[in-house]
């Protein structure tokens, strides 16, 4: 169990230099801020450290959408505040505006020190339109020698490249608009996959992992349906996959460097045969936010078989925050429920202080919030919970539920850990639940009448009784007991 850190690194210096100064960059992060976002992390995901695409005045009033973004975000905000995306990648360099390399693979020692890795972004599917890649090596990206039909010109820019004016492909996924601030990379051409894998190469030299960008668009598959209706000759399907030798490629020069997919449409398993370490897991996300625990348990019971390669999450940058979406009880027991799993839990900055804020990519700072006192003591025990159980064998336990409610509430398992077991359960719903749960395992501990047990989370409010390879447990509505039995335990 693995839990990392999302930080939209732009925006935290910006804070850091309203706070201390001006002259603050990622070389010179003050001591104690590093020890409070390493605190109880293993990796800090620095999104947005790459030189990109500036956002001028004329783009932002073509982009309505964009505006709205921004004003729920920042109230005060002026047009030097919308920066641009982060995902509309110039080059491979740290940004400017937060320092260089050197600051940068400082930050990382300090870091590495501390038992925490760090993990920057890879956007393989397009380029950022202020990149020179495009005008310098047109053919690696989707372009026409021709002024494309009416009906899809919206789709491509003219561009005066080295070779001659080329209609070159703004990025895009197969179900929304293209993203105008970008140019779309063409995965069929062998130079261009092998400009990406030593951009790879590169990143894994510096990070000691890599959050790879929309990386199941680069799929033979999903690339040939996305474009391959255009017809032309430059798209000639390659039979090899990118990521298995790209994957293969820099594991042969880092073998402990980390992949993390952001994948959808259910080929997280696809990805992760293909070499990835970690995979997001969206449907989870999307069932606990509809709070459908039908669904819930179905996805976990299906995703058992690789559930330590899954990357669960409840917020990141592209989605609305848990806080301005649950009540407070909610948000907590949805990241009860992932935190107690094995595999990668991402959490998001600001998550814990239960921001309700979502700040658009493009800014580089956003309105102040207050943290709400409950989320963040809830958190702190589920950190410290987390510590315990990080290392062990993870057991789904049985649940029956008196009523017979054909509905799932409640989530309980187990970890096991030589001569300690801990078990988790859940009530993620708004009724009183009365169960019976039921161990899937045996253990020395339980071969006693009585066993002691300490709640790490109720601090012995819960109503627990009949400890025989099972418990009788009533709860209240969205009810957490994290226990820890031990016969050493003297209550």
């Amino acid at each position: 169990m693995v839990l990392l850190y999302e930080i939209n690194t732009r925006v935290w210096i910006f804070e850091l230099r309203e706070k201390y100064g001006s002259a603050i960059n990622l070389g010179n992060i003050p001591e104690i801020e590093l020890d409070e976002i390493s605190k109880y992390f293993d990796w800090i995901w620095f999104m947005g450290i790459w030189d990109h695409s500036k956002i001028d005045e004329k783009f932002i009033e073509e982009h309505p959408g964009l505006i709205n973004e921004v004003e729920g975000a920042l109230d005060d905000w002026q047009i030097q505040d919308i920066i641009g995306s982060p995902y509309s990648i110039k080059n491979y360099k740290i940004n400017s505006i937060m320092g260089d390399l050197s600051d940068f693979r400082n930050l990382r020692e300090r870091l590495n020190k501390r038992g925490v890795k760090v993990m920057v972004d890879f956007v393989p599917n397009h380029f950022g339109i202020e990149s020179r890649l495009p005008l310098d090596e047109p053919d690696y990206f989707i372009n026409l020698e021709k002024k494309p039909e009416i009906e899809i010109i919206n789709l491509f820019n003219k561009v005066d490249t080295e070779k001659g004016v080329r209609w070159i492909a703004h990025g895009k996924d197969p179900y929304f608009p293209p993203w105008d601030d970008t140019y779309q990379v063409n995965i069929f051409n062998e130079n261009l996959r092998n400009y990406l894998i030593k951009v790879l190469k590169y990143i894994s030299s510096i990070s000691d992992g890599v959050r790879c960008d929309m990386s199941m668009l680069l799929n033979n598959e999903v690339f040939d349906a996305t474009w391959g209706w255009l017809n032309t000759d430059k798209l000639n399907t390659l039979k090899d996959e990118f990521w298995n030798i790209a994957i293969r490629e820099v594991k042969n020069q880092n073998p402990n460097f980390v992949f993390l997919a952001e994948v959808y449409w259910d080929l997280e398993v696809d990805l992760l045969s293909k070499g990835f370490d970690y995979a997001y897991e969206k449907k989870l996300y999307d069932n606990l936010i509809s709070k459908n625990n039908n669904e819930i348990f179905e996805r976990i019971m299906n995703t058992k078989n690789h559930i330590d390669k899954m990357c669960r999450f409840l917020e990141n940058h592209d989605e609305d925050r848990l806080s301005s979406r649950m009540t407070d009880l909610e948000n907590i027991s949805a990241m009860a429920i992932i935190m107690t799993m094995p595999g990668l839990i991402l959490i998001h900055q600001g998550q814990i202080e239960g921001n309700k804020i979502r700040v658009p990519v493009q800014l580089k700072r956003k309105s102040k919030e207050i943290a709400i006192d409950k989320i963040r003591f809830a958190y702190e025990k589920l950190f410290m919970f987390h510590k315990m159980i990080k290392d062990g064998l993870w057991i789904i336990n049985d649940v029956v539920i008196s009523n017979n409610d054909d509905e799932v509430n409640i989530f309980s398992w187990s970890w096991i850990n030589d001569n300690q077991v801990y078990v988790i359960i859940i009530n993620n719903s708004d009724k009183v639940v009365n169960s019976a749960i039921e161990f899937n395992f045996e253990h020395d501990l339980f071969n006693n009448n009585r066993l002691n047990y300490y709640d790490h989370y109720n601090l012995m409010k819960s109503r627990v009784s009949s400890i025989n390879n099972s418990i009788k447990w009533i709860s209240e509505s969205y009810e957490i007991n994290l226990l820890e039995f031990n016969q050493n335990v003297d209550l």
